[in-house]
């Protein structure tokens, strides 16, 4: 797959050998067969890099999550801002929407039972705000652990607190539909809910799937592929 990231497009820059590190950069220019980016931040700290360096960019569209491995390959100055120039590789990946990770999160989220009035009237809530924990997320769905049994095909309002590459939180609201429920073989009186998300706010799925690619990535250990 060819590059396709544009100027002024927001990429994330992540070090070798550096868990969990992610900063944040914006595409300045593209040329032919490299790319600048201004100096990438982390939480007002900036990331200074050498030629050589090799770093992993992700990235997010309409379509999807992009990723792919790339080298510093040397320094410039546009406006008397200084630029890094990336080398534009050969293949990249996408993850579509359509095929969102699953990634083992646990978090605290709200929900709460809706049932739709009869007639095709308004969805309406149906008992109280209740609390579940998290066992995976994706940009499509929801995994959790209710204390109450949930009927399959039911809809439910879902609360999800996540945090952006600053540590600023949101309160991501979304409605769900249950597809599975199953008794938990570890503790009685709990169920595993599984639920696909039937309304969400686009801007807040992409959010959430920030927020999961960088949970999933302060979990490994980030390791150059010396086959190239």
């Amino acid at each position: 797959m060819s590059l396709i990231i544009k100027v002024n497009q927001q990429i994330e820059i992540s070090i070798y050998n550096e868990e969990g590190n992610i900063y944040k950069s914006l595409v300045q220019g593209v040329g032919d067969r490299t790319f600048s980016i201004q100096t990438p931040t982390k939480m007002g700290r900036t990331l200074f890099l050498r030629r050589g360096d090799n770093v992993k960019v992700s990235y997010f569209d309409q379509e999807g999550r992009y990723f792919f491995d790339s080298v510093i390959v040397g320094r410039s100055r546009e406006d008397n801002v200084p630029l890094y120039r990336l080398q534009i590789p050969d293949q990249m990946q996408r993850v579509q929407k359509r095929n969102f990770v699953r990634v083992d999160i646990i978090t605290e989220i709200k929900y709460q039972k809706l049932v739709a009035e009869k007639n095709g009237g308004d969805i309406i809530e149906d008992g109280p705000v209740r609390r579940a924990s998290t066992l995976d997320l994706s940009g499509g769905g929801i995994k959790f652990i209710s204390k109450e049994k949930l009927q399959k095909h039911s809809l439910v309002s879902i609360e999800i607190k996540v945090s952006d590459w600053s540590k600023k939180e949101k309160c991501i609201k979304a409605l769900a539909k249950v597809l599975r429920v199953a008794q938990s073989e570890i503790q009685r009186g709990e169920w595993i809910v599984g639920a696909s998300f039937e309304q969400i706010n686009e801007r807040d799925r992409d959010m959430l799937i920030s927020y999961i690619f960088r949970k999933d990535l302060k979990r490994r250990q980030l390791v150059p592929d010396r086959r190239k």
